[in-house]
């Protein structure tokens, strides 16, 4: 991978994100990352990290 602070093996396109990779997300936003770094981290596109966001909020109701 060619991010110098990457801490994941680098993301193949139009895989799922690992366990790991959505855990790291969690770990990011509580630092205060944005989505496109964390994006660049993971080596995906920024919408997947938007997209696993959406999908970990509970349902409104």
């Amino acid at each position: 991978m060619d991010h110098v602070y990457s801490t994941t093996t680098e993301h193949q396109k139009g895989k799922h994100l690992s366990y790991d990779e959505r855990i790291l997300i969690q770990v990011r936003l509580k630092d205060g990352w944005s989505a496109n770094k964390i994006a660049k981290e993971i080596g995906c596109a920024p919408n997947t990290v938007r997209h696993a966001l959406i999908r970990r909020q509970p349902a409104e109701g």
